[in-house]
């Protein structure tokens, strides 16, 4: 077993639960099983293995909230790395390598951009070589992360903007689906309106515990009247997903065949066969299951866990020939193998269904920012760039589950989280400009790759009961939040 040391000087940069979502990984960025632990101001970090790699953690960079930074790779050694030193390379790096491919692409960098990599890297250079002076070098450290991430997410924006730009030049309007998830009792009719003028597609929700509370019973009538509102409003329809297998969404009876595969695949595939079979010509897209990546509630195995994907295609399949399926994936960098013994990452589990030529038509990535325990953390634009394009290089399409945290209250602790074991960690909450502002920088970029069909928003309404609780357009009592304007706008300028 291999064994890495990392000295933090100050671990209020950590935020509270920083260590759920760490991880170490290699060159084929699949993330490490490991166990971290603290010896006093030292970050000790035992793995199975002892290959140079590079570790990620969410770090406070500025008061606006964490981000996940990432060390250079790193060779495994008895001394200790600094890891504000170790941050700041990392970040640095990664800003220079995008200057250069930026500059090779025959683009030039902004006077503002070259100053950030300027500074970046002279701050890096001092925190490197004072590492003597602890204090200094953190100091040092600190503004090259700071100035390092700042020219990242500018410079990702140009490229976002500038990349946009050129597609708009063939299509003055986009195609790109941009769903909004209507909720499980429907729209209120105050914002029927506002949802049709804001979204050209709707996201219809198939809960398996609601849909067949008892076996063979099927309570249609929601659906039945989500989907002919959608009709009337001329949205399309995105239903599902159909299997989820978790507690919110599997029925209570289906536990009493929890130690039977079989069992279990007959009476899934059998409410996906009623499902599609009542609304084919009316649904658009499937979205056939969901977080089947995931070692949920049901002890299945990742081998049955293929086998119930392969199983729900082909049973779509054999009632509907012509409507695109889709499976997604929750949490696609990953970081919860560090924790878990499972052998396929969320890009190799996408990577066998595809293999094996099902008819699988498009990958869901699902991304709820921010939220802890089970989200994924905040990343700057440059690194969910990178994620898009490797998800992409499997050649189909993707779509984009999205839920970004606001809030009214911008105190306390960030939303989901647990209560906080460390009394010096900064509490930070995401408040409604920071949401507001995330939609208007990862947009442009979302619009911008050809791989991104469509884009849905996962929540609608503000639910304080659910994972992702302050992820809605709407607050509990139906008052819009900022976030929807910007999405309004987005719609106006770019899509059909």
């Amino acid at each position: 077993m291999g064994q890495m040391r990392f000295l933090v000087p100050h671990k209020e940069q950590l935020p509270q639960d920083a260590l759920d979502w760490a991880f170490l990984d290699g060159i084929d960025a699949v993330p490490w099983p490991c166990r971290f632990h603290w010896e006093g101001d030292e970050l000790v970090v035992d793995r199975a293995v002892d290959e140079s790699g590079s570790f990620h953690l969410p770090w406070h960079v500025t008061d606006e909230g964490p981000v996940t930074l990432q060390t250079a790779s790193l060779i495994q050694r008895e001394a200790r790395y600094s890891l504000p030193v170790e941050l700041a390379r990392g970040t640095v790096n990664r800003l220079r390598n995008f200057a250069a491919e930026w500059r090779l692409a025959d683009y030039t960098l902004s006077s503002e951009i070259t100053e950030h990599l300027n500074q970046a890297t002279a701050h890096f250079i001092r925190a490197a070589t004072q590492q003597s002076d602890i204090s200094q070098s953190t100091r040092e450290a600190s503004q090259a992360i700071q100035r390092g991430t700042q020219g990242i997410q500018q410079l990702t924006q140009q490229f976002a903007q500038q990349s946009l730009s050129a597609r708009l030049q063939k299509n003055a309007r986009l195609p790109t689906m941009l769903a909004g998830t209507l909720p499980l009792d429907g729209l209120p009719a105050p914002i029927e309106k506002v949802f049709a003028g804001t979204f050209n597609s709707a996201a219809i929700s198939i809960n398996w515990r609601l849909l067949e509370p008892n076996p063979g019973e099927f309570q249609w009538d929601a659906l039945d009247r989500q989907i002919e509102w959608c009709q009337r409003s001329g949205l399309r329809v995105c239903a599902g997903p159909l299997v989820q297998l978790d507690r919110q969404h599997l029925p209570d009876w289906i536990y009493l065949w929890e130690d039977s595969y079989s069992e279990l695949q007959s009476n899934a595939l059998r409410m996906v066969d009623q499902v599609v079979r009542r609304y084919r010509g009316r649904v658009q897209i499937w979205h056939c299951a969901a977080r089947l990546n995931l070692d949920d509630d049901l002890s299945l195995d990742e081998q049955q866990r293929l086998m119930l994907a392969v199983a729900i295609l082909r049973t779509i399949h054999t009632s509907d020939t012509s409507s695109p399926l889709v499976i997604s994936f929750d949490r696609p960098w990953g970081e919860y193998l560090t924790h878990k013994q499972i052998d396929l990452s969320p890009l190799h589990f996408a990577d066998e269904l595809v293999r094996a030529e099902i008819g699988l038509k498009g990958l869901g990535l699902e991304i709820n920012l921010g939220f802890s325990p089970g989200g994924t953390p905040f990343r700057d634009l440059l690194e969910i760039n990178r994620q898009i394009d490797r998800w992409a290089a499997l050649g189909l399409p993707l779509l984009i589950s999205l839920t970004i945290p606001g809030n009214t209250d911008s105190a306390g602790s960030p939303p989901g989280s647990a209560s906080d074991p460390d009394q010096h960690a900064i509490h930070w909450q995401p408040s409604l400009e920071f949401q507001r502002q995330t939609i208007q920088q990862m947009f442009p970029l979302f619009l911008a790759k050809t791989s991104i069909h469509g884009v849905i928003w996962k929540q609608l309404v503000d639910q304080p009961d659910s994972e992702t609780r302050y992820g809605g357009l709407f607050h509990q009592d139906f008052q819009s939040k900022p976030a929807l304007a910007a999405l309004q706008t987005i719609r106006s300028e770019y899509l059909r």
